[in-house]
């Protein structure tokens, strides 16, 4: 007897008899993203209500270094380019530089963002993104928004508003949106479906994540690859050629929109800690530092149980198997990265229906390289744990050795499981009960026995985890070991059931379903709900601290001890020592030799790593902390801050906060900000030239360490005087007096894309002096060096942002001609069948 075969139904999205009431496809589009604005806005009511914030250190960071920035643009009415409050000074636009302009569609998101804040923006976005991606592919409307609801509660992006990380939240809601325009303009290459992607695609790159920008296009590559392909098999080669120069001016153009800061952070990468040591051959991050986030194997259990290795670094424990540490903070995880403060839980709802997908959806070329995409971003995030791809990707990839933190390509595996989840649901939902019943049951039993032996086995297999990290060994006794591993094996165990229960409801709606005992509808809202009921309470796991904004700007009070400091009129800096090092109110009020920012200038890096604290020499006398009083005194940290007292014959206490017990002492050896010097020393190699800063020997008012011969002589002046007349971000005037020719050394940290020193019209070098300085040469005599910040950069950025961005805009116009006429020509027939 011949067997029957399966006939694939028509594309089409089936009509969901007593869910869509007849509704058109664009209301129940509409329903389904009101649906999901009315979540997001009850889920983020404190934030968007109460005006509530989540009391993250990186955006208390933020602000303590943007806010000098913030007051120059009020002060100077210039786009000020330079931050000189954090470590020394760094360039602007990685803190907080806006472009002079932006376009049409960054100024509607951020109008909206003042309304809704941009937490709700971007998950409607987000949602909205991936409802028209898979409605795309033909997805039924319920599905499209299981899809989505999938994709946005992602705890692990909650995970990131609570520790600050808003950029790459933000990057991450594009994508579904720019995958979805750029699939578009496969299918059809004309000039609205070119328009859209770019400017969806620009969106992304302005919100300023770089490598989750590449994760994007390395998904655009995964589809684009095999949509030429087929094109080329279809015999539509020119339609593939032309989609093809259209994607690449796209990406190009969409770049170009955001060039203001693209352009100048791949300028300054080449000087920062990401691009290298500035020795030969040395051009990214070290392969070991970029790759200490890498995800091991079998932290992929976290995908389906999400305290499977403990959850957090600092974990909150919340079960009953420890008694003496309920309720209090533990280091839970245990697992293979030097530490994690987020999940990376996908849901094992989503994923049980993703697996579905992989099953039943099979045929569907896009479950094919979704899958691949899976397996490969998988690989890739393994980093140091398969180095065969990630060198590959980090010796070869451009751009690729500068970024770290491997893990984060899970994104990638959320994305492609939002897709399939999504896929496997209208996969169900059409032809669940279209096949033979007991087959049908029997597959989708052999799914749910695999999720069940992945939730048993880590319970019934506890003697063979470890439950502790190596170094933990050594650090805690026998006892305190013992109630740690019973602690973090009873989060493992809560959570395993917790992931069985969930799995054995959606295993058996899905049988009701099958076997025809639960309506459609009913199915659909009770997954739905299952879905939630899985995500929302690990994403309530976050974000749990939300404080009034008055409490975190409360942070950045002025105190009296910034008061005595502001006394101080003349160019000064503080160096706050110990736990007050890192503390971001003091880049707020004050030029700050230290600060916070992942991304540090590579020479100033090497003055902290090798110099600042390294004052072991036995010539820089009797201090209790081992300083380098030759980088503090040439870098004018006139005060010193600490919580514990200092004996040093330069320091004198000047001021006592007692209600922060800091005590601040002058440092009388610290140089002005602007001095002579009449002697210069080469040494070209980078090491041995940070040694000799180490030697008390050295002295910075003396001899000037520079990395190449001086262009003329100098000599050291009988007499020299040095006035700052004006000091802004842009722009720093010193007047110079001294009786013999000299170097000038300015106190500022050494930046030669775009930073010029003129005398008169004349334009001088700017040598790097001291490794970090500024120094220029000057003639017997008065005279005024006039220093610039004006990189080409930013000139090249601004006109391409202006000229790209209007050639965008007006092919949108044009693109929608059609369209427009279209509707109108409707409306036309519509009038006269009336």
């Amino acid at each position: 007897m011949a067997k029957k075969k399966y006939k694939a139904k028509s594309s089409t999205p089936r009509k969901e008899k007593g869910l869509n009431f007849n509704v058109s496809p664009t209301l129940q589009f509409g329903a389904a993203l009101a649906l999901v604005l009315v979540l997001v806005l009850v889920y983020f009511a404190p934030i968007v209500f109460e005006n509530k914030v989540p009391p993250s250190t990186d955006i208390i960071a933020w602000k303590g270094n943007a806010h000098s920035i913030l007051e120059a643009r009020k002060q100077f009415h210039y786009t000020p380019l330079w931050a000189n409050n954090v470590f020394s000074g760094m360039p602007a636009h990685l803190i907080s530089l806006r472009p002079p302009f932006e376009q049409p569609a960054r100024y509607i998101i951020e109008g909206l963002s003042a309304v809704l804040k941009w937490q709700t923006i971007y998950y409607i976005l987000g949602a909205f993104g991936m409802l028209l991606l898979l409605r795309f592919w033909k997805l039924s409307m319920s599905a499209s928004l299981f899809g989505s609801l999938v994709f946005i509660w992602w705890p692990h992006l909650i995970g990131l508003l609570e520790a600050g990380h808003n950029s790459k939240l933000q990057t991450i809601m594009c994508m579904p949106i720019v995958l979805y325009f750029f699939l578009r303009l496969f299918k059809k290459a004309d000039l609205l479906n070119f328009s859209l992607f770019t400017i969806a695609f620009s969106i992304a790159v302005r919100a300023g994540h770089y490598q989750i920008v590449f994760y994007t296009a390395l998904a655009m590559a995964f589809f684009g690859v095999v949509q030429v392909v087929k094109m080329f098999l279809n015999k539509k080669a020119t339609a593939a050629a032309m989609a093809t120069v259209m994607v690449i001016a796209g990406l190009g153009l969409g770049v170009a929109m955001s060039a203001f800061n693209a352009i100048q952070v791949r300028e300054y990468s080449k000087y920062s800690i990401r691009g290298g040591t500035g020795e030969k051959g040395s051009s990214g991050l070290d392969f070991d530092y970029a790759t200490q986030w890498s995800l091991h194997p079998g932290e992929m259990y976290n995908f389906i149980i999400p305290r499977f290795w403990g959850g957090h670094s600092s974990q909150m424990y919340d079960g009953d198997a420890v008694p003496q540490l309920k309720g209090r903070v533990i280091p839970g995880y245990w697992g293979h990265m030097p530490f994690t403060s987020t999940t990376d839980y996908l849901g094992v709802v989503a994923v049980f229906f993703a697996v579905i997908a992989l099953v039943l959806g099979w045929r569907r070329t896009e479950v094919k390289i979704l899958a691949a995409l899976a397996v490969f971003a998988a690989l890739l995030a393994f980093g140091r744990h398969f180095p065969p791809l990630y060198k590959l990707f980090f010796n070869f990839a451009p751009f690729f050795n500068k970024f770290r933190v491997p893990t984060m390509a899970v994104v990638l595996i959320m994305f492609c499981n939002a897709m399939l989840a999504g896929i496997g649901f209208h996969e169900l939902l059409t032809r669940g009960r279209e096949m033979d019943a007991q087959k049908a049951l029997k597959t989708l039993g052999a799914i749910f026995a695999i999720f069940v032996l992945l939730g048993v086995a880590p319970v019934l297999m506890r003697n063979t985890l470890a439950l502790v990290r190596a170094q933990e060994v050594g650090s805690y006794n026998d006892q305190v070991l013992t109630m740690l591993k019973s602690a973090r094996f009873d989060l493992l165990k809560g959570d395993a059931v917790r992931m069985l229960a969930l799995v054995a409801a959606a295993f058996g709606l899905v049988v009701l379903y099958v076997k025809n005992w639960l309506g459609k509808p009913l199915f659909i809202g009770a997954m739905l709900l299952l879905l939630l009921v899985d995500l929302l309470p690990i994403d309530k796991r976050y974000m749990k601290q939300l404080v009034p904004k008055s409490r975190m700007d409360a942070y950045f009070t002025k105190t009296k001890l910034d008061d005595f400091l502001l006394n101080d009129k003349e160019p000064h800096r503080v160096y706050p020592l110990g736990q007050l090092s890192d503390q971001a109110h003091w880049s707020y009020y004050h030029q700050s030799v230290e600060g916070y920012h992942p991304a540090k200038l590579r020479i100033y890096q090497d003055i902290r790593e090798s110099c600042l604290m390294n004052g072991s020499d036995p010539g820089f006398g009797n201090n209790q902390a081992p300083i380098n009083w030759n980088i503090v005194n040439m870098l004018n940290a006139k005060y010193l801050l600490a919580q514990g007292g200092l004996d040093h014959a330069n320091l004198t206490p000047v001021y006592r906060d007692q209600a922060q017990k800091i005590t601040v002492y002058e440092n009388k050896a610290a140089l002005p900000r602007a001095f002579c010097v009449g002697k210069s020393e080469v040494i070209a190699e980078r090491k041995a030239r940070l040694d000799r800063l180490n030697r008390a020997s050295f002295r910075p008012d003396s001899v000037a360490i520079v990395e190449k011969e001086l262009s003329s002589s100098i000599a050291a002046p009988n007499e020299w005087s040095t006035k700052i007349t004006r000091y802004e971000p842009n722009y720093i005037d010193v007047e110079v007096s001294t009786d013999k020719q000299t170097l000038l050394v300015l106190g500022e940290i050494f930046y030669p894309a775009g930073w010029k020193a003129f005398i008169g019209d004349e334009q001088k070098e700017i040598y790097k002096v001291n490794h970090i300085l500024r120094g220029v040469i000057v003639p017997a005599g008065t005279s005024v060096v006039h220093f610039k910040l004006e990189p080409k950069s930013y000139k090249i950025s601004t006109a391409m942002m202006g000229v790209s961005m209007t050639l965008v805009y007006i092919l949108l116009l044009i693109g929608l001609l059609p369209v427009i006429r279209n509707l109108k020509n409707k409306d036309a027939a519509t009038q006269q069948g009336a």
